[in-house]
C-alpha cells in the first residue's frame, strides 16, 4: 500500500508518527514537505527536518522532486493531506482515491470565528463539495469534528487524530524512582509565553495552595512577551520564594524536566487546536492539570483517573485540582502510571499508525464500520 502525507514542512512532533508509518510491513510511505522550513512558525529551537530523513521527500527542492510529489499525490492508494497548500489537495481530488484531510479545529478565536463568513465559504468550497469522494477527516483534536460539520463537512466521515511526540523512553518504575526522590512536589509549566497560553493562571494555582499552607516548588519554562508581566504577577502573589523561571530551553531538556516533576500544569484556552506538551508529560509520567479546552485534553485525559481536566484554566477548579494534586502522593502516583499508560499504549506513534493502517484496509476494502474502538482513528464525536 502507498501512503503519502503531505504537510508544509516536516516538524519534531510529526517525526515518530512517520518512522513508524514506514515500518509497517507492505507499507511504501514519504512524506512531502511541500515548502521550505520556516522557523516563525514553530517553537523555538526546532530545526529544518526536510533532509534529515529518508521518508521525506522536500517537493520544493528541485524540479524533478516536485514531479515526484505529484505523481505520489495522484497514484498513491492514500494520502493524508495535512497543513499543504491548497492546490495539491485539488489535485488528489481531480485524481480521486482514499484521501484523509489532516486538521485542528478550524475556529480558534486568534484567527477566526464562526461570524468569519469567508471561512465557513473556503471550508464549504474545499471539502464538502467532494462529500461523495473517499474523502475523511483527521481530526486532530477534540473539537475538529464540530467546527468542520458547523460548515456541513465530514458529517459521520470524521475520525480521531492528534500529534504523537516520542516523548520520554524510560519505564514507569524508573520515573516514579526519580520523582520519589523529590524533597516536595514539584510543578512545572512550559511553553511559549503568549497570551492564549495563560501561564498567568499556572501562578493563580500556585497562589491559591500556597495561601492552603501547601509546600511545592513551580518551574516556568519557556520565554515571550509575556515573561516580563509574570514575572510582575510571581512578585505580586509573593511566589518569589517557589517559583523560579528557567527560560526557553530545548526540547530535550523540557523534557528531562517533566521527567522529575511530579505536576504539569497546561493553561492554553481554545486557541490551541492539540497541545503536544500534554503528550510529553504524560509520558513522563506526571499528573496533568489541564484545561479542557485544549484539542488533546478530551481524548488523552480521564479526569481523576490519569490526570485532571478543568473547564478552563483560569477558574476555581484549576486551583482545586492543583490543591488535591499536592495533598495526595498516592493519587499523584496512581495517575501518573495512568497516564503513562495513556500515551504508551493508546495514544503513542506506534498505535497512531498501527489503527491509521487498519481503517485505511477496512474502508479501501468498501467497509463503512468503524473498525477502531478507542484512541487514533476511533470514531470524532461531535463536542462543543
Amino acid at each position: 500500500m502507498k501512503i503519502t502525507f503531505f504537510s508544509n514542512f516536516l516538524v519534531p512532533h510529526q517525526v515518530a508518527f512517520c518512522k513508524e508509518m514506514g515500518a509497517l510491513p507492505g507499507v511504501e510511505f514519504t512524506f512531502v514537505a511541500a515548502q521550505p522550513f520556516d522557523a516563525g512558525k514553530v517553537t523555538k529551537g526546532f530545526s529544518d527536518l526536510n533532509t534529515e530523513y529518508a521518508f521525506c521527500l522536500p517537493a520544493c527542492r528541485s524540479e524533478a522532486d516536485r514531479q515526484k510529489a505529484e505523481a505520489l499525490c495522484r497514484e498513491s492508494d492514500v494520502v493524508l493531506m495535512g497543513a499543504a497548500p491548497e492546490s495539491w489537495f485539488r489535485m488528489r481530488m481531480a485524481a480521486g482515491g482514499l484521501t484523509f484531510r489532516v486538521s485542528e479545529r478550524l475556529f480558534k478565536p486568534q484567527y477566526h470565528t464562526k461570524k468569519d463568513i469567508v471561512a465557513l465559504a473556503c471550508t464549504f468550497k474545499g471539502n464538502t463539495i467532494y462529500a461523495r469522494r473517499p474523502l475523511y477527516l483527521l481530526a486532530a483534536g477534540a473539537y475538529t469534528a464540530a467546527d468542520y460539520a458547523y460548515c456541513g463537512a465530514f458529517r459521520k466521515k470524521a475520525y480521531q487524530w492528534g500529534y504523537f511526540p516520542a516523548g520520554s523512553e524510560k519505564s514507569w518504575e524508573t520515573l516514579a524512582a526519580a520523582k520519589a526522590q523529590n524533597a516536595v512536589p514539584q510543578v512545572l509549566w512550559a511553553g511559549r509565553m503568549i497570551g492564549w497560553k495563560h501561564a498567568e493562571a499556572a501562578l493563580a494555582a500556585a497562589k491559591h495552595c500556597k495561601e492552603a499552607g501547601l509546600a511545592f516548588t513551580m518551574q516556568m519554562l519557556g520565554d515571550g512577551p509575556e515573561e516580563e508581566n509574570l514575572r510582575r504577577i510571581c512578585t505580586q502573589y509573593d511566589l518569589d520564594g517557589c517559583v523560579r523561571f528557567g527560560g526557553a530551553v530545548p526540547n530535550e531538556a523540557a523534557l528531562a524536566a517533566m521527567e522529575q516533576a511530579d505536576i504539569f500544569l497546561a493553561t492554553s484556552d481554545e486557541n490551541e487546536g492539540w497541545g503536544a506538551v500534554v503528550n510529553e508529560a504524560m509520558s513522563a509520567g506526571c499528573t496533568v492539570i489541564a484545561s479542557r479546552q485544549m484539542g488533546s485534553v478530551p481524548y488523552l485525559i480521564e479526569n481523576g483517573k490519569n490526570g485532571f481536566a478543568c473547564p478552563q484554566a483560569g477558574d476555581s477548579a484549576f486551583g482545586a485540582a492543583l490543591e488535591t494534586a499536592l495533598r495526595d502522593a498516592a493519587l499523584r502516583r496512581r495517575c501518573g502510571a495512568a497516564a503513562k499508560q495513556t500515551v504508551t499504549r493508546r495514544w503513542s506513534a506506534h498505535a497512531a499508525a498501527q489503527n491509521l493502517y487498519a481503517l485505511c484496509c477496512a474502508l479501501l476494502s468498501g467497509e463503512d464500520a468503524f473498525p477502531i474502538a478507542e484512541g487514533p482513528c476511533a470514531k470524532a464525536e461531535i463536542l462543543r
